[in-house]
């Protein structure tokens, strides 16, 4: 996804839909993008899924950056064939979007009468009571209905008030607001030259939702709900599955360990304690937008306590123990003439670099940019402990860090892991070994 605009207001959408309902087709047609070569989702005909996993990318509307985020089509989940890829898929795309969702538009194929695949999906859908709020559904191939909205909304009107319309059919309409006044759209993907009308509107339903729900992102009530329903995504189930893995990377001596050895010193309100001593919910010092803050351990990714493994040894002037860490952990350098705070591999680090040190060892204590004397290698130090705070940051032997590692974007890291700070799929409780939730993202093509 292409960066630009970055001071714009940020509109996020998930897509949903039954496969070859038209949805990818809505989000190229939202993106701008007609030609199929520029068309970042990929559209099939028929029930053949041209999307097969989550994707996101975004585009500039009026002053307004749209991220719109592609899920595979709910036809055979509705159907019981693929449930769980499913919600692995929708946990992805929220996740995508990072803190939550401003819509979810559901597009319905509105060129053909209401279906009992159409009914399944929709009850499959209602499982989600706390989805209506945000849901702004989309009629797509209105064209083959007419070539004016008005005739198309009309049409809709027709078949909602026929005596036989499907009872599920008129439940939906009425979830978001009722025939006539209620946020659904028609459209036309293929039709370029009404975009910027369908797109105002859709952005109007979408200022509504904003307004009803007082700026409200949807996300935790999703998790919540998946962590209800579907038992292969709890703590415990999930850590059942990924014991085997578990015990294959503490039974190899975790070379490819990416943590902080257990001697290692965090500063806590109460002063200094190595990190082997710390228990969740304490509180230790972090980086928050530049100022230094006392928050709470959420977790551990990784806990081996019983195990060896190999770190560098971050040296810096003076009289300051070095930061151990392993070489594909994030650390902050300054960039830009020690104006800017990049996060980088360690094994990225050099002599010259600067580091982020704290001068004092209490929240009110200053950074200081120290330059990077030596990088060292050290092996066989005991434990493997990698800490998650609120921040996603942490100081370690008076160094500030990421608690993130294995994947170059900090930011990325910190909103793939957003279950475990909303305290569910895990968070608050401590695992021997890989957490189950980061051993299920690592799974996840592209999340991570």
């Amino acid at each position: 996804m292409a960066d630009n605009n970055r001071g714009a207001e940020t509109i996020k959408i998930l897509l949903m839909g039954a496969t070859g309902a038209g949805k990818s087709a809505f989000g190229n047609f939202i993106l701008n993008k007609f030609k199929k070569e520029e068309q970042p989702f990929k559209v099939k005909v028929g029930l053949v899924h041209g999307t097969t996993e989550a994707k996101a990318d975004r585009v500039i509307f009026k002053d307004k950056e749209i991220v719109v985020v592609d899920t595979p089509g709910l036809q055979d989940a509705a159907e019981g064939q693929r449930d769980e890829d499913t919600f692995k898929d929708i946990i992805k795309g929220i996740v995508l979007t990072g803190d939550g969702v401003s819509a979810v538009v559901f597009v319905q194929n509105m060129s053909q009468r209401f279906t009992e695949s159409d009914e399944k999906i929709l009850a499959y859908l209602a499982k989600y009571s706390d989805f209506w709020p945000y849901v702004i559904l989309v009629f797509s191939r209105a064209d083959e209905i007419s070539d004016e909205i008005s005739m198309q909304r009309e049409y809709l009107r027709s078949e909602y008030e026929h005596k036989d319309c499907p009872r599920k059919f008129r439940k939906v309409i009425d979830n978001v607001g009722g025939i006539g006044v209620g946020r659904y759209i028609t459209v036309d993907s293929k039709n370029s030259s009404y975009r910027e009308e369908i797109m105002s509107h859709l952005l109007q339903e979408i200022a509504k939702i904003k307004k009803e729900r007082n700026e409200a992102l949807y996300t935790n009530e999703m998790f919540k709900k998946i962590v209800k329903n579907h038992q292969t995504l709890t703590s415990a189930v999930a850590e059942k599955k990924n014991l085997k893995l578990i015990e294959e990377e503490t039974k190899k001596g975790i070379s490819g360990a990416s943590c902080f050895p257990g001697d290692c010193s965090i500063i806590t309100p109460n002063g200094e304690v190595q990190l082997k001593d710390l228990k969740i919910g304490d509180k230790v010092l972090t980086m928050v937008k530049g100022e230094m803050k006392f928050q709470k351990l959420i977790t551990f990714l990784h806990y081996v306590p019983k195990e060896t493994a190999s770190y560098l040894g971050i040296h810096t002037d003076g009289a300051e123990p070095p930061i151990y860490l392993s070489s594909e952990h994030l650390i902050f350098v300054m960039s830009g003439q020690c104006t800017q705070v990049t996060p980088i591999y360690a094994k990225k680090v050099k002599p010259g670099d600067h580091i982020l040190r704290v001068k004092q060892d209490s929240a009110k204590a200053g950074l200081g940019a120290m330059a990077v004397t030596q990088i060292t290698e050290e092996s066989n130090m005991a434990g493997i402990y990698a800490p998650l705070t609120t921040s996603g940051t942490i100081v370690v032997n008076g160094v500030v860090a990421s608690c993130y590692s294995n994947v170059c974007s900090h930011s990325i890291a910190h909103i793939s892991l957003a279950p475990l700070h909303c305290q569910i799929l895990g968070g608050s409780k401590l695992y021997e070994g890989i957490h189950p939730y980061a051993s299920f993202l690592m799974k996840l093509k592209g999340t991570v």
